[in-house]
């Protein structure tokens, strides 16, 4: 089988992305995802942020130890889900600002990625 994009994650940029372009009946498109679906109860409440930085859904990262914090090592969370990090970020999102994207389209010519266009995604 032969595709037009193959896209690798679906978190939100992916997912989307895919979406996109899949709305033109004459492409395929493939979307490739590590992890599974958000099964677990913990997506689900807030407070299971907590237990998403390693094991669920998480690829269970960590930073080597860290010199100048006494060889500690920091967890590092990169979701493993389909979602990505909008599945594992304690129910919260931040829009983007309107300026930025209406900078974007008309200043650097990106046509359809002013605020209004990109609302509704």
């Amino acid at each position: 089988m032969a595709f037009d994009y193959i896209i690798t994650g679906a978190g939100p940029a992916g997912c989307v992305l895919a979406n996109r372009l899949s709305e033109d009946p004459d492409v395929k498109v493939l979307l490739l995802e590590a992890g599974g679906g958000d099964w677990n109860p913990l997506f689900h409440m807030p407070a299971g942020f907590a237990k998403m930085t390693k094991g669920v859904a998480s690829w269970g990262w960590q930073t080597v130890p860290q010199k100048h914090m006494k060889d500690r090592v920091l967890r590092y969370t990169q979701a493993k889900v389909i979602g990505g990090g909008s599945s594992i970020n304690a129910q919260l999102y931040t829009r983007g600002n309107a300026a930025d994207y209406n900078l974007w389209a008309c200043e650097d010519g990106c046509e359809g990625w002013d605020y209004r266009s990109i609302l509704p995604y």
